[in-house]
């Protein structure tokens, strides 16, 4: 499945949620289902710059596609920040290290959050593109 398709579907999925705010707290609650980063996997290497809370992003590309492992201090940020770590794990690198996800938007959870929560997402997503990349 291509991002483009997996973020329709995801959007499908989600939208089934008829409350933004359940929304949400579904995508958040999600966060226990994250494969945890090992202790010598969180540090500053591995830190997301311009994020307000502590994001850890670990990126690997295997045959090609990505592995993408999140962790974060903040529960929401730890949810939000590994909704899209799913999203892109298991993607091509090539085609993860150009798409843009619009599914917070998509999902009415844009207005939901501060400005520095969005662009601390804006950051994750941009750093997994980068890595993809091979940056």
């Amino acid at each position: 499945m291509t991002l483009p398709e997996k973020q329709a579907a995801w959007r499908e999925k989600y939208l089934l949620i008829p409350d933004a705010q359940d929304r949400l707290a579904t995508i958040v609650s999600r966060k226990s289902r994250l494969e945890p980063l090992r202790e010598n996997e969180r540090c500053d290497a591995h830190l997301v710059p311009g994020c307000v809370s502590r994001v850890w992003l670990a990126v690997e590309v295997a045959e090609g596609r990505l592995r993408v492992r999140v962790d974060g201090e903040a529960a929401l940020v730890k949810g939000l920040a590994g909704f899209l770590g799913e999203f892109f794990d298991g993607a091509p690198a090539q085609e993860a290290a150009t798409f843009e996800p619009t599914l917070f938007e998509d999902l009415g959870i844009q207005r939901m959050l501060s400005p520095t929560r969005l662009q601390g997402l804006q950051k994750v997503a941009a750093r997994i593109r980068a890595l993809a990349a091979g940056q």
